[in-house]
């Protein structure tokens, strides 16, 4: 393990301060949201939200004419 930089000081005093963070659905952003600013509300963002949501209505019509 490395010792902790006065990088990883100012990145605590900045995840603390996040109130919102807006990713993708990736597990992993999910996880390190969590580690380092569990105070933040985890949000999709707008394009990966519509797109998941497009994706869903594809396969429900698909297996609506033709599982």
């Amino acid at each position: 393990m490395t010792e902790p930089s006065a990088n990883d000081a100012d990145a605590s005093t900045t995840a603390s301060a996040l109130t919102h963070v807006f990713a993708d659905a990736a597990g992993w952003i999910a996880d390190v949201v969590a580690a380092r600013a569990p105070q933040a509300t985890y949000c999709l963002d707008p394009y990966h939200l519509v797109s998941g949501l497009s994706n869903a209505r594809i396969e429900a019509n698909n297996c609506t004419y033709g599982c």
